[in-house]
């Protein structure tokens, strides 16, 4: 009886190991310590736990993607920003990650007025999803902004143009 037990243990804690699954109850306890601690607000402690998670896997997707949102709500917009586009590097991340961090990853950016870049991001995420409306949303009002930007410079530019002609 003691080996059927210790057999099945084994089974349970190595199976995910051995088949690939990359997941073991450990981390998966850690994860969900972290995911806890992330919606107690305890954000600091999240990201100690997120970060062990990559010590033991630096390819873990939903340890990355988490950190990047853990940054986000720290406020460490580039932070966030580099988490996201790692998640979308990564090979193993399929559409439905991808598309998330691609979202994520363009509020980071708007965060950081880096517009050119958060139009890419949300574009990108259209791509995966063309019926997402927020992206769809989030497009619409950058170009906007985009468009109000470059008609400023062009005023300013034509003010600036007539200082020097006015001097001259």
């Amino acid at each position: 009886m003691n080996y059927l037990y210790i057999f099945f243990i084994f089974n349970i804690i190595f199976y995910p190991v051995l088949h690939g699954q990359g997941f073991t109850p450990i981390a998966d306890l850690k994860r969900r310590n972290a995911v806890d601690a992330y919606q107690r607000n305890d954000l600091q402690e999240a990201k100690q736990i997120f970060e062990s998670l990559l010590t033991d896997d630096p390819q873990d997707i939903q340890a990355l993607y988490n950190l990047g949102k853990v940054s986000y709500a720290q406020q460490d917009f580039e932070k966030a920003e580099a988490y996201f586009n790692t998640v979308v590097e990564l090979p193993e991340s399929n559409d439905e990650q991808k598309k998330q961090a691609y979202f994520n990853c363009g509020n980071a950016q708007v965060k950081s007025k880096k517009l050119e870049e958060a139009l890419k991001s949300y574009k990108n995420v259209l791509t995966i999803d063309p019926d997402h409306q927020e992206a769809q949303e989030m497009v619409r009002q950058i170009e906007k902004l985009l468009e109000q930007q470059k008609q400023q410079q062009q005023r300013d530019q034509e003010q600036q143009n007539k200082q020097q002609s006015n001097e001259s």
